[in-house]
C-alpha cells in the first residue's frame, strides 16, 4: 500500500516515474480527497492515533482532547494529509505524557514556540545594578525559571521542559545542577 499527491500516469508520460512501476502499484487505486476536505474525518483518525500513542507510551488510557486542542486539530488546513496529522498527535501526545488531564496543547510546528508574541518579561525580572559576578547572575536566573516551570507545570517534569524548550533530559540534568 502506498499513498501520493502526485499525478503518477502524468509523471510516466513526462518520464519522470518508470511505467512498470506504477503498473505494479496500480493493481487497485483508491482516490480520496484531502484531508482539509474531510472534517469529519479528523478527530476520529486523531483520537486513533492519539490511542495508539498513549499505548506505546504504556499510559493506562487517552483522555481525549480538550476544546482548544479540537478547534486547533479541525482548522488546520493539513498539508500533509493523514501522515502530518498522525506525527502531530503522537507528537502531542508524548510531550503531554499525562493520562489524567485532557491533551491541551497541539504542537504542529516543533520548531516554533508556541504562537503569540514572546513572554513578557514577569515583575522582579529588571535587570540588577551594575557591577555584578554575571556567571552567579545567570545561575540564579536559570534556577528561578526552573522553579517557576515546574510551578507552572505542576511539577510535570516533560511539561516543565516543554515551557522551557529543553528535553526532559536536559531539564534532568539542570534540577541535578541546581539541586532541585
Amino acid at each position: 500500500m502506498c499513498a501520493t499527491n502526485a499525478d503518477l500516469p502524468q509523471m510516466v508520460e513526462e518520464g519522470h516515474f518508470r511505467a512498470d512501476l506504477l503498473d505494479r502499484l496500480a493493481f487497485d487505486v483508491v482516490q480520496l480527497p484531502p484531508l482539509r476536505d474531510r472534517q469529519s474525518d479528523i478527530m476520529l483518525l486523531a483520537n486513533q492515533f492519539a490511542i495508539q500513542m498513549c499505548r506505546e507510551l504504556g499510559l493506562p488510557l487517552f483522555p481525549g482532547f480538550s476544546e482548544r486542542a479540537t478547534a486547533t486539530l479541525l482548522g488546520y488546513r493539513w498539508p500533509g494529509n493523514i501522515r502530518e496529522l498522525k506525527n502531530v498527535v503522537e507528537r502531542s501526545v508524548y510531550r503531554h505524557g499525562d493520562s489524567e488531564h485532557e491533551l491541551d496543547a497541539i504542537i504542529i510546528n516543533p520548531f516554533r514556540q508556541s504562537p503569540g508574541s514572546p513572554p513578557e518579561a514577569a515583575p522582579g525580572d529588571e535587570l540588577p545594578a551594575l557591577p555584578l559576578d554575571l556567571r552567579d547572575f545567570q545561575l540564579q536566573q536559570e534556577k528561578r525559571l526552573l522553579q517557576r516551570s515546574l510551578e507552572q507545570a505542576k511539577y510535570h517534569q516533560k511539561q516543565a521542559a516543554e515551557l522551557l524548550g529543553l528535553t526532559y533530559h536536559q531539564l534532568r540534568a539542570l534540577l541535578k545542577k541546581h539541586q532541585l
